[in-house]
């Protein structure tokens, strides 16, 4: 016998949603266990909302500059937020070959260019 909480697997409520971003907001440091016990929602969907609902609407996908996020959040692993954030493969390599062409972009390797070439490369096969 499994003991979910009681809103188990119902519809978020905008009451719930904003009770979320309260406890995200005026407690320091977040207790995702004490958050989910208050709300009788189990962990994971609580950060799962977190997710959607707080990190979504401010994550940086055109220049991946997220730190602060992640660091806001850290309660929640940056792997986890990448996850939701770029739900197939696809979408996150194209994300991790811009976050390292940023990277080449801020050196002065002799090979910047030869590298940046391949990861076009690999861009276009990818969205071959």
């Amino acid at each position: 016998m499994c003991n979910y909480p009681i809103n188990n697997g119902k519809k978020w409520t905008n009451e719930e949603d904003a009770m979320l971003i309260k406890y995200t907001i005026c407690n320091d440091p977040i207790n995702i266990n004490k958050i989910a016990n208050n709300m009788n929602r189990t962990e994971d969907s609580i950060k799962n909302r977190i997710i959607s609902k707080i990190i979504f609407p401010k994550f940086d996908f055109i220049n991946g500059i997220n730190d602060k996020l992640y660091n806001n959040y850290s309660y929640i692993s940056k792997e986890n937020i990448d996850k939701y954030m770029y739900k197939n493969k696809k979408d996150l390599t194209l994300y991790y070959l811009d976050q390292m062409s940023q990277i080449i972009n801020k050196t002065n390797n002799k090979y910047k260019d030869d590298l940046l070439v391949n990861i076009d490369k690999i861009t276009y096969l990818i969205n071959y």
